[in-house]
């Protein structure tokens, strides 16, 4: 390879819920049938298996002003979430949950199907989940 980066090095690997492009490895991919493997942030301390990734070029070339903002906007457009939207606009995975049927997240605030174990938006384990 004559080039430094390959195209795996031109995509930016950012959390889905803050936005910043400082995800961590918690758990590695062990065979081509295992799980996706679990990502932390340091900025809010996401931690769970959904990613949003984006080409590098196109992530610098936003002005860092509105950058927050132009990611919301792709980021809903891509993964199809809107993590500030009003509750009963909430998607979660194509499924509306409301505060009616559902329970808020502790960690993203969105809301989730009552009884799961872990928040379909983020990943994180909920709190009393059995309960």
């Amino acid at each position: 390879m004559s080039s430094e980066t390959g195209d795996v090095f031109n995509t930016i690997v950012l959390c889905p819920v803050c936005l910043k492009p400082d995800l961590k490895m918690v758990s590695e991919i062990t065979s081509i049938w295992a799980t996706p493997p679990k990502r932390y942030c340091p900025h809010c301390n996401y931690n769970g298996i959904m990613v949003f990734e984006m080409d590098k070029k196109e992530y610098y070339n936003i002005p860092e002003d509105v950058r927050d903002e132009s990611l919301r906007k792709i980021r809903e457009e891509t993964l199809n979430i809107d993590i500030n939207r009003d509750q009963e606009d909430r998607v979660n995975l194509g499924n509306p949950i409301s505060e009616k049927s559902g329970v808020k997240c502790h960690f993203c605030k969105e809301y989730v199907q009552f009884g799961v174990r872990f928040c379909s938006i983020c990943g994180q384990e909920q709190k009393n989940y059995n309960k």
